[in-house]
């Protein structure tokens, strides 16, 4: 009894400063370990501090035709990650040559596209093969109006600030925090530092708009290093937060792993929301699907997502009780804000 009453006392101090300043890791660590039944007054307390900053605008995001993604390597990819094993790559358009990535986008721009993500497989060192398409991008971006989203992996600073140079308007880079996650999960001989110095060196390259992206349950559907992963990305102070969900593949070594529970996307979206209280929160397009993604929608709304990738027609009705605006927008949901006049959905 004295435990829970100081538990209790603890979790009442750190929801009142919550609102007078960022959660500490500490403090995220703490809200992490706490029973299901806590969860219920931290997302309350998220979803008030989300109201402050964000109002009841939820900018709900439907690429579609306007903003496909591109991959730059086709369908092949140098890993054989335990959660992908290149199946996401089949559902891109084949940017895999420069020639292709230039037909691609005059096509998108002819047709009114808004932009695209240019993305594809990893090398062996776990970065997207920008180098040859660095004239390619550079001609997109003199000539068209298109917005570039590039989804980098672990880059080069030259490579890096090249893309700065050039003027890639966005760079979504995944963050993992734990290292058993990158050998066991990625196969990759990396560690988190590579991962943080890789934030650092996005962040000073030019690009403009960095949004860390931290996938929830990657490592065999248990949570590991994704708060390690979001304390990386804070100290970068990026400009939007990312959360994302495993999706049991078919023909992938995760394909029989359980997938988050809502009550996980909960969680961690409002201790994400507590830890950034200012910065853009948004849940991607990658989660689960089905009956599980209809109440793993309605949570993270609930606590404090201010933005949504593709959200259930069921969350979307949650707003009724919520009191929130939806503002869609035909596009990625890494868009800044300043270029939504050119994306906003006629709709």
């Amino acid at each position: 009894m004295v435990q829970e009453n100081a538990h209790a006392r603890k979790l009442k101090e750190i929801l009142k400063n919550a609102s007078e300043r960022p959660l500490t890791y500490e403090e995220a660590k703490f809200l992490f370990r706490l029973p299901t039944e806590d969860l219920e007054i931290i997302q309350k307390t998220a979803f008030n501090i989300r109201l402050q900053h964000f109002g009841r605008v939820l900018r709900a995001y439907f690429p579609g035709k306007r903003f496909p993604s591109i991959s730059l390597t086709g369908s092949e990819c140098s890993l054989s990650c335990a959660h992908c094993d290149k199946h996401y790559l089949e559902h891109m358009l084949d940017g895999s040559s420069p020639k292709k990535l230039l037909e691609i986008c005059y096509e998108l721009e002819r047709n009114g596209a808004i932009g695209c993500l240019l993305s594809g497989g990893l090398d062996e060192n776990a970065a997207v093969p920008f180098e040859k398409f660095l004239d390619a991008i550079a001609e997109i971006k003199k000539e068209t109006n298109l917005v570039l989203n590039a989804h980098t992996g672990l880059l080069s600073r030259s490579i890096a600030e090249k893309l700065g140079k050039i003027g890639v308007d966005i760079a979504s880079v995944d963050v993992i925090g734990d290292e058993r996650t990158i050998k066991e999960v990625y196969g990759l001989d990396k560690a988190p530092e590579d991962y943080f110095n890789n934030l650092m060196m996005l962040k000073q390259s030019g690009i403009s708009y960095i949004a860390p992206h931290v996938c929830l349950g990657v490592h065999y559907g248990k949570i590991v290093g994704e708060l390690n992963a979001l304390e990386m990305a804070r100290q970068i102070n990026p400009d939007e937060i990312v959360i994302i969900g495993l999706i049991p593949t078919r023909e992938t070594l995760m394909e029989h792993t359980p997938a988050p529970s809502p009550e996980t996307f909960a969680q961690i979206v409002a201790i994400a929301r507590l830890m950034f209280p200012k910065i853009p929160l948004s849940v991607g397009c990658m989660r689960p699907k089905g009956r599980l993604r209809i109440e793993i929608d309605k949570q993270v709304i609930k606590s404090g997502a201010d933005r949504m990738e593709l959200p259930t027609k069921s969350a979307l009705r949650e707003l009724t009780e919520l009191n929130l605006e939806i503002k869609k927008i035909e596009a990625c949901c890494t868009i800044p804000e300043w270029l939504e006049h050119q994306m906003l959905s006629s709709n």
